[in-house]
């Protein structure tokens, strides 16, 4: 699924209460199958661009269209299953509720979208062997350690064989023998089943893994 944004605008209330704009991007074309790295310092909207492409947060003007749907369009209820639907999303913390196990965390996802329960339960069971946690399916996020966690996530994220993949600073958390391990896990998983990939972060390791880079700054500038 293709990704293309348009004469972008998001504010923020400023310190006088005056809006101050933290994204205004013209034009940002992401082609579907692409794996792209956005950079910049910590608050320069990164995390917001992806909150805007996830229909998390909608911008006061613009555009974003994912797969040809218009999210900015949509009412929050449609949003929501849209995103549901196309979009999986790895947060840096990770997201995941401590009442529910590795398994249950993966399947809750699957509900906005519907469908029978032992499939939901089979995939999940899928992606959390696909990532190397066949043996924690029941164990709870306290249970695991922060790099399992995140690959519970991961496994979140693909479920429902989403499209498109935003990952916010994936290894913010996580050390350097667990950040490799990580990246190599989702770009495989994404080239192989040539989804779109667009991951923030403002680490040199991360954005040398990636042939194409973009930075907020000049997405703003242009």
């Amino acid at each position: 699924m293709a990704v293309i944004c348009k004469n972008l605008i998001k504010t923020y209330p400023g310190p006088d209460g005056r809006p101050v704009a933290i994204l205004n991007i013209q034009e940002l074309e992401i082609s579907e199958g692409t794996q792209v790295a956005i950079v910049g310092q910590s608050g320069s909207g990164k995390t917001t661009l992806l909150n805007l492409i996830a229909g998390i947060l909608t911008p006061e003007s613009g555009s974003i269209e994912v797969a040809g749907t218009d999210v900015v369009k949509l009412s929050e209820e449609e949003r929501d299953r849209f995103r549901a639907a196309h979009i999986g999303y790895i947060f840096q913390t990770f997201n995941l509720l401590d009442e529910f196990t590795a398994l249950e965390n993966v399947m809750l996802g699957m509900y906005f979208v519907g469908g029978a329960r032992s499939r939901m339960r089979a995939e999940a069971e899928g992606l959390l062997e696909a990532v190397g946690l066949s043996d924690r399916l029941h164990y709870h996020p306290r249970q695991l350690s922060t790099g399992q966690q995140q690959r519970v996530s991961i496994a979140r994220a693909l479920a429902h064989d989403h499209r498109v993949i935003l990952a916010d600073e994936p290894t913010g958390n996580l050390d350097a023998d667990s950040s490799r391990q990580v990246l190599d896990l989702i770009q495989q998983i994404i080239s192989r089943e040539k989804r779109t990939l667009i991951l923030v972060t403002h680490d040199p390791r991360v954005m040398g893994r990636f042939s194409i880079v973009r930075n907020v700054e000049e997405l703003k500038a242009n």
